[in-house]
């Protein structure tokens, strides 16, 4: 960034977004109107409204990373998890060598009675570290 402002032809949204946010809270504080706001940096109406909101709650620009809802499974049982998918499928009682989301989520549902639709598999595995 260069002078508070993000680098010509900046590709990174994430950077774009927050120094629209920044100076949308400047201008804020100047006490300018939201639609003015609105049309100087391109954004919605509602964002700035979000923003003013945000700006009496907190005072804070930053954008904060939203906590998830809790994971349906604890601990130890992604930990035992692991387990069973590093043993292999054989070791399970599959007949082959390949693992498939369908039948991780199978183990899911049979070792720990949770149910996950099987698209969401990735998700479990990617927080397995795989």
């Amino acid at each position: 960034m260069v002078a508070g402002k993000p680098r010509h032809g900046s590709n990174d949204k994430s950077e774009i977004r927050e120094w629209k946010r920044r100076q949308g809270f400047e201008m804020l504080k100047k006490g300018m109107k939201k639609s003015v706001i609105s049309k100087k940096l391109g954004v919605n109406r509602k964002t700035v409204y979000n923003w003013s909101v945000k700006l009496k709650q907190s005072g804070d620009w930053h954008d904060r990373k939203q906590p998830g809802s809790k994971g349906k499974l604890t601990k130890d049982q992604k930990e035992k998890l692991k387990r069973i998918i590093d043993s292999g499928p054989r070791s399970y009682g599959y007949d082959t060598d390949l693992w498939t989301l369908k039948r991780i989520s199978e183990v899911i549902s049979k070792e720990y009675n949770v149910e996950y639709n099987t698209t969401y598999i990735w998700c479990v595995l990617k927080n397995l570290g795989y």
